[in-house]
């Protein structure tokens, strides 16, 4: 998919789910996927652009 100039792999899309899914967080996938806590966050949005729609809940101090 693509958004502008950044082109968005769906696949990382669909390991960025899953490590969301496996941690319940924001953090597990900056660490799962070895990023700043600041870029998972930019990716994510990126993917919501993309797509249209939220793909996570946020939720203060309980987890994504």
């Amino acid at each position: 998919m693509q958004i502008g100039s950044n082109v968005l792999e769906v696949s990382d899309l669909m390991v960025a789910l899953e490590a969301i899914a496996r941690t319940k967080s924001i953090k597990g996938l900056s660490e799962t996927l070895g990023l700043s806590y600041r870029t998972a966050w930019c990716r994510l949005q990126m993917y919501e652009m993309a797509l249209g729609q939220p793909l996570v809940r946020k939720t203060r101090g309980q987890g994504s």
